[in-house]
């Protein structure tokens, strides 16, 4: 650390989260969330060892905000999850990612696979 300047380091385990980020969407929430979050100075990172969408378990999760403390911020997300071809695309076409009148959203991106066995 450098001479005058502080740093923030914070780590929290989290339990049975529930996180409702577009309710206004109708996007179902993550619900079931356990894991741990950390702060260091403005980069958040959150690795859930357990969560479920959509009634549905996801795995592999990691979420990050980059500058949480700036004006505008930017969330980054990814997790795997297997759920069927109907839940999967209402969770597409009904959340946040495409606008209401079935456009492309301005500054949104999702890379995803469909998988049928």
């Amino acid at each position: 650390m450098q001479e005058g300047k502080a740093e923030l380091n914070i780590s929290a385990d989290f339990d049975s989260v529930i996180v409702d980020y577009a309710p206004a969407l109708d996007w179902p929430p993550v619900t079931e969330g356990f894991g741990k979050a950390t702060l260091r100075n403005d980069f958040l990172t959150i690795v859930p060892s357990a969560m479920k969408l959509n009634g549905d378990p996801v795995t592999e999760g990691y979420l990050t905000i980059e500058n949480i403390f700036a004006p505008e911020i930017l969330l980054k997300l990814q997790g795997k999850t297997k759920t069927s071809m109907e839940k999967g695309l209402a969770f597409i076409f009904q959340g946040p990612l495409i606008a209401r009148d079935n456009s492309a959203p301005r500054r949104a991106s999702l890379l995803f696979a469909l998988i049928h066995e």
